[in-house]
């Protein structure tokens, strides 16, 4: 199954890639009947004699709930694929299965030279030069804009590295204040570069304001 997907992937771009990826399709299906017969056929088996494997019932029970897992979606996972390249209907984005094993995947639509599209969630992490994480946070599925986040991420940036022994004057001398979006203008807003260096800056005087106050370095 490998081969062939890396087999699709490759005539993407060929003349006459629409007929190449069906022809391959469809092989991929009849291959999927094949491994489909078989995991019944196994799953019965173990399922019936598990007693007479070296596991316990309870990594028997492991085994066979994953390999339901696959099997009770594969129907779904095929005729998704059917649709798209045989039928040539757009299936939405949250009737696909996008993972056979972690359900809480999404779409990401990335615009890279060597991966327009990606999968799975977004984690934003800053980090101090020093490279210690001062804010995260998880983002379920599309993550906003880089501009609009570093924006985000330079006002807030604030609420998370003013040092324990710091003074507010003091902390709040070292970062920009935030400022309503209602009231921001394109004229006005800073670049990208400038937000990274502004929100680098920031926290590393912040940090050094606490250090200057009398605490030991974390």
């Amino acid at each position: 199954m490998n081969k062939l997907c890396i087999e699709m992937t490759h005539v993407r771009k060929k003349k006459g890639a629409k007929k190449m990826r069906k022809k391959i399709f469809r092989r991929m299906k009849r291959l999927a009947k094949t491994v489909e017969n078989h995991a019944r056929n196994y799953h019965q088996f173990l399922k019936s004699r598990w007693q007479e494997t070296n596991w316990s019932e309870l990594e028997s029970k492991a085994v066979l709930d994953r390999l339901q897992n696959i099997l009770g979606q594969l129907p779904q996972a095929v005729h998704q694929a059917h649709e798209r390249l045989i039928d040539e209907r757009r299936v939405a984005n949250k009737d696909k299965i996008l993972s056979l094993y972690e359900p809480d995947i999404h779409v990401l639509l990335r615009g890279k030279a060597d991966a327009e599209v990606e999968f799975g969630n977004g984690l934003y992490l800053a980090e101090q030069i020093d490279e210690l994480i001062v804010d995260w946070q998880f983002i379920e599925g599309q993550p906003p804009g880089d501009s609009t986040w570093f924006a985000t991420a330079s006002n807030g940036s604030q609420n998370v590295t003013a040092h324990p022994k710091a003074t507010p004057a003091t902390a709040a001398s070292t970062v920009r204040p935030a400022v309503p979006a209602s009231k921001r203008s394109t004229s006005s807003m800073p670049s990208v570069p400038a937000l990274c260096r502004d929100l680098k800056n920031g926290l590393r005087m912040t940090i050094s304001a606490g250090y200057r106050s009398g605490e030991d370095a974390p």
